[in-house]
């Protein structure tokens, strides 16, 4: 008897040593209000780990540690962030690492501060013990603002930099705002697609660097001298915005994702149902990049994105170099109103299987409603200012350009280009000259077969303008390729108000340009191009095209 005991005894020890150890997990729960139509995006250091389709949250997490909660709206913009905490000066958003469940409870939604907060806070023990900087009731400084600086920014720059050794990586100025939506990850006053420093983070004092925004889209916009736009040479009403942002072959973005870390065999974009550009019945036109596969475009029904379902979902991104990349290029087709600085895109990386990898945060950045704008030029017979209105400027076409004397220069006085104001930050309609950008003029035309740059040929700088450096690649080459920069002239000034004094001069040696790249003498078309800071796959461009004869 005592034997048998001992068998069976030994039987149950290897049948329960065979069973799986099931991973601890936690459960998260709460009910959104206050926000009709909005959803709940579940980050860890900017990658989405679960998500919300309405106002209820019940998710299962294999770790809760360091997760915070964002408000999707209706439109697919960013809400903001929703404070599990507050004490004094600080808001607390994350939470700890816990098993069993986390109950939020009811979850408060105000439009007009920008965040959300519990009816009932958590105690200690079930958030992390990282914050971020309190700003009005229970949100942080940079809700309502997509983290844009405020004008009164002393005090939360010293908070900031001072508590930034301890700050969570997700949110690298401690405003409240998780870096993939925020415009100004640093709060320095520069927007992160025009701040040059290491990772968007300027001050030697921030030791936290974050990538985030050099993987959100950018966008391309190409205007011919009669197609002109910019409110310094005229005004600019929101019927041109949306002949700008819906037009055919204008305007663009670009999506250019590299996924780290996992193994995907495509890619989708999720929208908010209703965003009018990219939802479910989005107006949105695939039209790809340079290196895509025309025959895929062309089978698109109707040329809209949302039919692009390769991998069974809405919105597929192409798939290049053995699927370590994943990118398209799309045209929104949409009034200017409905393409939002803050429109919150997921891209999801999928298997073979077709089960979800990962899913990464984008936004859509400020981004170029205008053109850099020629107002006068110098081509060696004196300055001339553009006439606009004629319609016949020299410049406007091929058998109409400005015609360079035997010098081969040309000097242009010209404005940069604009931008529209940040919703919640800066007074809404307001266009702003864009500043700390990267300017350069880029031939086209019948045999011009690639880019090259004009650097180190570039002189007589107006006060923001300077070029550091030549411009030129490895062993002085002229290719983009060989690491050459298309656009080698900086502008020191900051983003403001359309201002008349914001005119910028530079000089261009256009006929050494030409002689260096082997290029004959002739007429070609004159990109003069305005570009922010070098994202993942590109960076932001508008350019005004121009026409010139160089003999």
């Amino acid at each position: 008897m005592k034997r048998l005991i001992i068998c069976i005894l030994a039987m149950l020890s290897i049948i329960l040593t065979a069973q799986p150890t099931l991973a601890a997990s936690t459960k998260v729960t709460g009910t959104l209000s206050g926000c009709s139509g909005c959803s709940m995006l579940l980050l860890r250091n900017n990658s989405v780990v679960a998500r919300t389709t309405g106002k209820n949250l019940n998710k299962k997490l294999s770790s809760t540690s360091n997760v915070t909660i964002a408000i999707r709206k209706q439109d697919g913009t960013y809400g903001g962030t929703v404070t599990v905490n507050r004490v004094g000066n600080k808001v607390y958003q994350y939470l700890s690492k816990k098993t069993g469940t986390i109950a939020l409870g009811k979850i408060t939604y105000s439009a007009s501060k920008g965040c959300a907060w519990l009816k009932n806070f958590l105690p200690k023990s079930q958030h992390s013990t990282t914050y971020a900087t309190r700003g009005s009731g229970n949100c942080p400084t940079g809700a309502g603002r997509l983290g844009a600086k405020s004008p009164s920014t002393s005090a939360l720059k010293k908070i900031k930099i001072s508590a930034a050794s301890t700050t969570q990586a997700g949110d690298s100025d401690k405003d409240g705002i998780p870096n993939a939506f925020d415009v100004d990850d640093d709060n320095d006053g520069i927007l992160d697609g025009q701040d040059s420093s290491p990772n968007g983070v300027s001050s030697s004092a921030i030791s936290v660097k974050d990538s985030s925004a050099s993987n959100n889209p950018f966008t391309t916009l190409y205007l011919g001298l009669n197609e002109t736009l910019n409110s310094q040479i005229a005004a600019v009403s929101d019927s041109d915005l949306d002949a700008i942002v819906g037009g055919s072959n204008v305007f663009s973005l670009i999506i250019y994702t590299n996924p780290q870390g996992i193994s995907a065999s495509s890619a989708n974009v999720v929208c908010a149902p209703s965003n009018p550009w990219c939802g479910s019945s989005g107006t949105a036109v695939y039209s790809g990049i340079s290196e895509s596969d025309q025959s895929l475009i062309s089978s698109i029904s109707g040329g809209l994105w949302r039919n692009f379902t390769s991998n069974g979902q809405q919105n597929n991104l192409e798939s290049f170099n053995s699927s370590s990349t994943f990118a398209g290029g799309m045209q929104p087709r949409s009034a200017a109103s409905d393409f939002q600085i803050g429109d919150t895109l997921l891209v999801e990386y999928r298997s073979s299987g077709g089960s979800v990898q990962s899913t990464l945060p984008l936004t859509i950045s400020p981004y170029f409603v205008t053109v850099p704008a020629l107002y006068s030029y110098d081509a060696g017979f004196g300055t001339t200012v553009v006439d606009y209105g004629s319609g016949t400027a020299p410049g406007s076409s091929q058998g109409n350009p400005i015609v360079l004397s035997s010098s081969g220069t040309l000097t242009m006085n010209f404005y940069p280009p604009q931008r529209k104001a940040i919703p919640g930050a800066e007074t809404s309609g307001t266009l702003f000259d864009m500043g700390r950008l990267h300017y350069g003029v880029i031939f086209g035309g019948s045999g011009i077969n690639s880019e090259f740059t004009c650097g180190g040929l570039y002189s007589g700088f107006s006060s923001s303008l300077s070029a550091p450096t030549d411009g030129l690649g490895t062993g002085s080459s002229i290719s983009p390729q060989d690491g050459a920069n298309l656009w080698p002239v900086d502008d020191s000034a900051d983003d403001a108000a359309t201002d008349p004094s914001s005119l910028k001069t530079v000089t261009i040696d256009l006929k050494t340009c030409l002689t260096r790249a082997s290029v004959s003498f002739g007429t070609y078309q004159l990109s003069l191009t305005a570009a922010g800071e070098n994202l993942t796959g590109g960076a932001n461009r508008a350019a005004q095209t121009i026409w010139v004869s160089v003999n």
